[in-house]
């Protein structure tokens, strides 16, 4: 049996019992709405949720106050944890990277305070956590790594 048989067959059987198949496609319209009409949310949805990254943000916001300009990406470590020691290292070599660009590298504010031991300008959390680490990137340990991270964030 070719498919147009096979469609014939179908369309005879439908036609035949039209009101069957009527039936049929009401039954399973009403089956589908059901979970609208009953499962509808009886809360609405926050405008400022709650969880350990926005608190970190928040935390943030409060510890760098101050006449800072400051621009929002979204960035994702291939790890899955940005505050490790592989995602803040990516990040570093990526600033690094537009720091040592001929054309981006001298229009980017780069300022020290050498009182502080602070850097201001083009810097990121991995830079706060490097000036927090009290040894080399490259000797500390994922743990000191972690450790810096969660005093920069107060996770």
């Amino acid at each position: 049996m070719n498919t147009q048989q096979l469609m014939s067959r179908i369309a005879r059987f439908c036609a035949d019992r039209r009101g069957l198949v009527l039936t049929g496609f009401a039954l399973m319209t009403a089956a589908l709405a059901i979970p609208f009409l009953v499962g509808a949310p009886d809360e609405m949805a926050s405008d400022e949720p709650e969880g350990p990254i926005f608190e970190a943000r928040d935390a943030i916001d409060t510890r760098f106050d101050g006449g800072v300009v400051d621009y929002d990406f979204i960035v994702e470590s291939p790890s899955g944890n940005l505050l490790d020691r592989e995602g803040l290292t990516a990040v570093s070599e990526r600033l690094e990277h537009l720091r040592s660009d001929p054309e981006i590298g001298p229009v980017l504010a780069s300022e020290s305070d050498d009182q502080l031991g602070t850097r201001a300008g083009a810097v990121t959390i991995a830079d706060r956590v490097v000036d927090a680490l009290g040894q080399s990137p490259e000797q500390a340990g994922d743990d000191a790594w972690q450790e810096a991270a969660s005093q920069i964030v107060d996770l």
